[in-house]
């Protein structure tokens, strides 16, 4: 299987991501390093884009749901869902608050995870993630780079560090910048 991915990682980040290839092979470095923590459980994507954590999210989870709510980026989502070509990957082309409805009947997603989706969200969006989502989740990874001026580490970047370091609040987290620091990875794990 991991010869597989490889190979439909290499074809596919190739054509979607080539300007951020680096950025994009430390994502996928940080995701493949902490999937296990997704064994046999049920992932939402929240914001996913393309659905590049999806690759190596797909060869341990149960079940892989990628929302996006961009159509732009559905597109090339739905792109990565033909290529894939697995059952237990679903798409959906909505905000995470409009998955599934009544509100309260979100199903328990064993893990999450957000990759610069934070910037998006207001205030209410965030408390309702924390308290409806990622409440019932064992495990979160979540991406974020710098939206600073010429892609430098800030004291912004810190504030966001710790919006998302109290967003996980109850989970054991660990921090990484990347090497070029500009962005940082979490990971939280109850």
């Amino acid at each position: 299987m991991n010869t597989e991915w490889n190979k439909l990682a290499k074809k596919w980040s190739g054509k979607i991501y080539q300007k951020r290839n680096d950025r994009v092979k430390e994502r996928m470095a940080f995701i493949k390093r902490n999937v296990h923590l997704f064994k046999d459980k049920t992932v939402l994507d929240v914001g996913c884009n393309a659905g590049l954590f999806a690759l190596p999210t797909l060869t341990v989870c149960k079940k892989y749901i990628g929302i996006e709510k961009e159509d732009k980026y559905f597109k090339q989502l739905k792109i990565t869902h033909k290529q894939v070509n697995d059952s237990k990957m679903e798409i959906r082309n909505c905000r995470f608050d409009d998955l599934y409805a009544p509100k309260k009947d979100h199903p328990e997603f064993g893990g999450v995870i957000l990759s610069r989706v934070l910037y998006y969200l207001s205030d209410a969006d965030v408390a309702y993630l924390k308290n409806e989502i990622l409440s019932k989740a064992s495990a979160v990874l979540v991406v974020c780079g710098s939206k600073a001026k010429g892609w430098r580490r800030n004291k912004n970047d810190f504030w966001k560090l710790n919006a998302v370091i109290k967003l996980l609040e109850g989970y054991k987290t660990k921090v990484r910048w990347s090497g070029d620091k500009k962005l940082f990875m979490v990971v939280g794990e109850k």
